[in-house]
């Protein structure tokens, strides 16, 4: 019994260790992050993650030496922006939204049998 008290005691405090650390995140200097920047193709889709905690997928347009300008990757047109080193958090390249074969094979497939379907209820009537 005084063996499992010891483990649970042990168990806490590397959890709270673990936990006290991990909410200091190092965040690479600026130098990395324009590494980084000039490693993806300009016109790719990112991720980004600023300081104020706000993210968002946009296309890389320039990468420079004080930052990236950035413009927004959304429905309706925005000004392009610019985002300074210091404020960056993530920088990734954002997945790609694709259809998959085999979605667009069932979506043709149900859209045809129920063309299929409705054709012999107007033929039966």
């Amino acid at each position: 019994m005084k063996n499992i008290g010891i483990a649970l005691l042990a168990a806490t405090i590397a959890h709270a260790a673990v936990s006290a650390s991990s909410g200091r995140e190092r965040q690479p200097p600026q130098a990395e992050w324009k590494t980084l920047a000039e490693s993806i193709p300009i016109g790719t889709e990112v991720r980004i993650r600023v300081a104020d905690g706000k993210s968002a997928v946009v296309v890389l347009m320039v990468v420079d030496d004080e930052g990236l300008v950035v413009q927004p990757a959304t429905r309706i047109p925005e000004p392009p922006r610019r985002v300074p080193y210091d404020q960056l958090r993530q920088l990734e390249i954002a997945p790609k939204k694709r259809t998959s074969l085999s979605h667009a094979a069932g979506t043709g497939a149900g859209i045809g049998a129920a063309t299929f379907l409705y054709v012999l209820l107007r033929l039966a009537m």
